[in-house]
């Protein structure tokens, strides 16, 4: 038998696998039930459905952190802000319409998760400007494309417009990050 922090990961990969896939509507009672565990375990995880929903946005932004913090290992500054992109596209995956529609609906869990996307322009920004400062970017204003991420990333947000487009959130993100990729890079002389 595993241990108790073991069986905490375990149930948290279960509430994400089901609030990514079918959003928040199952009851604490269906939850436990599902992931086959007391309510007990659920509520030493969050007080309640709205806690564990910010648990699991807490876990995949976290997940996301530090997958981009090994971005400022990359050599160049191209490699690195691929690297540090590639996380949100990879965590993303399976991220279903409708829990963005819940995370929306919601006040407190839509700023845990605009929370995240605001930190991950930060550090976009940072990495833009030590291309630039390396002559791999045009020189633009990092806080304008920064400020365009955040809008794209709202409306990719908005399950109105995947359905629109027919894809998914994380595919969605990897074609946004690489039209950005591809508008950043200086043009060959």
């Amino acid at each position: 038998m595993g241990s108790p922090r073991d069986r905490h990961a375990e149930v948290l990969d279960g509430l994400e696998a089901i609030f990514f896939a079918e959003g928040a509507g199952l009851s604490v009672d269906a939850l436990a039930q599902r992931l086959k565990c007391s309510k007990r375990t659920l509520y030493q995880i969050g007080a309640g459905k709205r806690e564990l929903l910010l648990a699991v946005i807490a876990r995949w932004s976290d997940r996301i952190a530090a997958g981009a913090a090994t971005a400022r290992a990359a050599a160049e500054p191209v490699d690195r802000l691929s690297a540090f992109l590639a996380p949100g596209v990879t965590e993303s995956r399976g991220i279903s319409r409708q829990f963005l529609r819940d995370v929306a609906e919601d006040p407190v869990l839509d700023a845990g998760f605009r929370a995240h996307q605001q930190q991950r322009m930060a550090g976009l920004a940072d990495l833009l400007r030590e291309g630039i400062l390396a002559g791999l970017y045009r020189p633009i204003n990092v806080e304008l494309v920064a400020a365009l991420c955040i809008g794209a990333i709202d409306r990719l947000d908005d399950p109105s417009t995947l359905e629109a487009s027919g894809m998914d959130f994380g595919s969605a993100f990897e074609t946004f990050y690489g039209l950005l990729m591809e508008g950043l890079r200086r043009p060959r002389d």
